[in-house]
């Protein structure tokens, strides 16, 4: 929304649906409403009818000529609305839907030939998927229940063998030990039995978390949904239960109060409508109104929404990542003027952890961070690139966006009671997430895993992103960016070397901060000014103002490797603590403790800006775990084999290459392909951005890439050259690569 007018502004799709995990419901729950119950098995459903009860203009998946199917609702403390459902028959075939405005599916196929076990998946518009699992054949023209959600998706990991670290792999329904889904079923009922008591329950008899249907309303069943957030294991990556309303500590390294069938969800810890935390009804109720706010043109005037004391939706001292509501919010807020996009909506909203704001004195958890879905029939003119979407696109997009609310028991309008949206409240545009690298190599001499080789691999670690510009509400410049004059960031936390990581502006890379040591040493300050201009990049923006800057590229911090078959990668391939041209390396791959990196692990930024030697202190949290390089071997990966051209000798040089791709179902999302390319005297690292990597149902499979490659021999050692995609998934960074090794 426009600050000035938020009807000009916060705004999207009418008051559109209800929120849980596929439903609806008012703000409140009516003292009249009745108890909240569920149908323990609903039975095999005529086929015809069950269809016919999807969202209207929706319609089954799998095969059009199929006598049977299977369906159930998508949700993970909302409904997953507009998600891909993928269906795996036992003898290893697929059918695909997507599900409807109400998170419900319907995917149909011949009875005769996919038969049972089924697995079924979800996968959402940010690669975030959980795992299910049927096991009753559907008579002819019947469909059974296979629900999915984060309570499904731990069923299954618990049957997984342990060869197969986690749902999160590419398995096949054969692989299921089908001989203990009773007992993980049991056990799962067992860790939440006393909880859907407390939520209003009267018996639990009979409940089945796949089977079962319920009213996704915030209460019941649905209110137990609501306290949960799925994790994985950094470890093992089996799925872990924890308590959503369990704070996150204060310390490094997260709390995690894992559910289990030995250490039930506490009464406490459910999330009722009577809670103080930001439950279903208060979530539920601002997202409407959002909505209601975002259904209308931008030239209607609407008080309501204008919110101008700020005490409704939005709070007059929001800030995320130093940019105020519409900045944070530019794809929304792309059309001309900075109105919002008419017919947007914000969908799906999950409760990810709550925890207290850097420096509150509060005696309870005032900070709340939501996962949102964001939904909009085209972006504006004034989108600038953000968040990898270009401008003025015609098709819908879709992506997601974190919320992060405060608590404020002083409220006495906002829509989501005694919460309000407030941002992280950070001056500088910085993270840290879980990183994967994955490539294959595709020079025959330098596959084996042995010295003076460079094996087909896995690496895990963490990414840096830290924005060299800042949000400048009075500069002249069109986006209101400016440099944001800092010269080092020191990065501390679970993973990173005890000293801190050091970060200063690449030479080599424009707009980017590159690592400069592990040990913590923080270069002397410059003497000069801001350097105002966006369109100076890092390198020319260092040299103005007299920047120690680093020559290298990267901005992670590459914790452990495997070779691709899930082998320890050969003595030498890992530079170790002596090697100063690889700061961003651990000293030893072998010895990293996964242990401690879990989600939503805390990290401390010291910002040192202009002339000051004393830094400005933030901090961040990670959304997800590191997962150990072992896991990541058994993901789906996006197939780079129609780009095994790019990179085989002998090339000439060139100024643009098309990195061309095969999807996968289930691959993390493609949001830009890049080429790097090095010789004796010269490097270049062009990426290009996807224009659909945000749509609905993104098709692209090439990408056209310009730069300055140099020509490529099969004879000169220093020759190099490797193509990539890179993306996002389940909260995640993601890149696979094809490369070639002299």
């Amino acid at each position: 929304m426009n600050r000035s007018t938020w009807a000009l502004a916060l705004l999207s799709g009418a008051a559109l649906s209800l929120l849980g995990c596929g439903g609806g419901g008012s703000s409140s729950t009516p003292a009249s409403t009745p108890a909240p119950t569920f149908v323990a098995d609903p039975g095999a459903q005529p086929l015809t009818e069950f269809i016919a009860g999807l969202s209207p203009g929706e319609s089954a998946g799998g095969d059009a000529g199929g006598d049977g199917g299977a369906g159930g609702a998508a949700g993970d403390g909302g409904s997953m609305k507009n998600a891909t459902i993928v269906l795996t028959c036992s003898n290893g075939t697929t059918k695909q839907a997507t599900t409807d405005a109400k998170g419900m599916y319907a995917i149909k196929f011949t009875v005769a030939t996919c038969t049972q076990p089924y697995l079924v998946k979800v996968i959402d518009s940010a690669g975030n998927s959980y795992a299910s699992v049927g096991v009753e054949t559907p008579a002819v023209n019947k469909v059974v229940t296979i629900n999915v959600s984060p309570l499904s998706d731990k069923i299954v990991s618990d049957i997984l063998p342990a060869s197969i670290p986690g749902t999160a792999q590419d398995f096949k329904p054969a692989d299921l030990l089908i001989a203990n889904l009773a007992t993980a079923k049991s056990n799962l009922v067992t860790s939440i039995a006393t909880a859907l008591t407390t939520a209003g329950l009267t018996s639990t008899t009979g409940f089945d978390p796949i089977k079962s249907t319920y009213a996704f309303d915030g209460t019941g069943v649905d209110a137990v949904l609501e306290s949960i957030v799925a994790t994985r294991n950094p470890v093992t990556g089996a799925t872990q239960l924890q308590a959503k309303l369990v704070s996150v500590g204060s310390g490094d390294t997260a709390t995690a109060s894992l559910i289990t069938a030995s250490t039930p969800l506490p009464p406490a810890q459910v999330n009722v409508p009577s809670n103080p935390a930001l439950n279903f009804a208060k979530l539920n109720a601002w997202v409407t109104e959002a909505n209601r706010c975002l259904s209308l043109a931008p030239s209607t005037p609407d008080v309501a929404c204008d919110d101008a004391d700020g005490t409704r939706l939005v709070s007059n001292s929001y800030k995320n990542n130093g940019y105020p509501f519409e900045p944070d919010f530019k794809v929304l807020f792309s059309e001309t003027g900075s109105n919002h996009v008419q017919g947007s909506d914000m969908r799906n909203p999950v409760l990810l952890f709550v925890g207290k704001y850097p420096g509150s004195t509060a005696s309870y958890d005032d900070l709340a961070v939501v996962e949102v879905t964001i939904r909009q029939p085209r972006t504006g003119p004034e989108t600038f690139n953000r968040n990898g979407i270009a401008s003025s696109l015609s098709t819908p997009v879709e992506y997601t966006k974190n919320l992060i609310f405060k608590r404020d028991d002083t409220l006495t309008q906002a829509k989501a009671g005694n919460w309000i949206l407030y941002g992280n409240q950070r001056s500088f545009d910085w993270s840290v997430e879980p990183r994967v690298f994955s490539w294959v190599q595709q020079n025959p001499a330098k596959t084996a895993n042995s010295s003076g080789n460079s094996p087909s691999g896995v690496i895990t670690g963490l990414q840096l992103n830290f924005n060299p510009f800042i949000f400048d509400a009075l500069s002249s410049n069109t986006n209101k960016m400016v440099h944001n004059d800092v010269y080092a960031v020191r990065i501390k936390g679970p993973g990173l070397p005890a000293a801190g990581l050091v970060m200063t502006p690449s030479v080599n890379i424009a707009n980017r901060f590159a690592v400069l040591n592990k040990t913590g040493v923080v270069p002397s300050p410059p003497t000069s000014a801001i350097a105002s201009s966006q369109s100076n990049t890092s390198a020319s923006y260092a040299s103005s103002i007299g920047l120690t800057a680093t020559t290298l590229t990267q901005h992670e911090f590459r914790l452990s490797g495997v070779a691709l078959d899930g082998s320890p990668l050969f003595s030498g391939f890992w530079p170790g603590p002596s090697s100063s041209n690889y700061p961003y390396h651990s000293d030893d791959p072998t010895v990293i403790d996964f242990t401690p990196l879990t989600a939503f692990n805390m990290y401390t930024a010291e910002i040192y800006r202009g002339t000051s030697s004393t830094p400005t202190v933030e901090y961040s949290r990670t959304l997800a775990a590191v997962p150990k390089p072992t896991q990541v071997v058994g993901y789906a990966k996006t197939d780079l084999s129609p780009s095994a051209s790019l990179v085989t000798p002998t090339l000439p040089s060139a100024g643009s290459l098309t990195v061309q791709w095969v999807r996968a179902v289930g691959a993390p999302r493609i949001e830009s392909a890049y080429v790097y390319a090095t010789d004796a005297s010269s490097r270049t690292n062009p990426s290009s951005q996807l224009s659909d990597a945000f749509t609905l149902s993104p098709t692209s499979t090439s990408s056209a890439v310009s730069g300055t490659f140099p020509a490529m021999s099969n004879s000169l050692p220093a020759d190099f050259r490797e193509v990539g995609v890179a993306g996002r998934q389940a909260r995640v960074s993601f890149v696979h690569a094809l490369r070639w090794s002299n």
